[in-house]
């Protein structure tokens, strides 16, 4: 068996670094995708988280993503002024929503 030298053992490690730095950024990506659908789901059914993500998104984003989202932020504008649409639940101490 052939003995590894020390700049073989580094890249590897450099590698095998570089693949659970691409795996955590791909985790983090599905976590935002989970938590954005949760919210624009809720969203549906709170006109004021509607328009409170309407105003965040509108004033954070930039031009680029404004763009992106143009449709987005028209159907939450539109969900943020029907009056029927209102909060269906509170959160609790703990931040958790409680239903009905």
């Amino acid at each position: 068996m052939t003995k590894k030298t020390i700049e073989q053992q580094i890249l590897e490690q450099e590698a095998r670094l570089a693949r659970l730095r691409k795996k955590k950024d791909a985790e983090l990506t599905q976590i935002k995708i989970i938590v954005g659908a949760l919210m624009l789901n809720a969203a549906q059914c709170d006109s004021e988280l509607a328009m409170t993500m309407h105003n965040y998104l509108s004033s954070t984003a930039s031009d680029r993503d404004k763009e992106r989202l143009q449709e987005t932020l028209k159907e939450l504008l539109k969900l943020s002024t029907n009056s029927k649409n209102q909060p269906q639940a509170e959160p609790d101490a703990d931040g958790w929503l409680n239903q009905g």
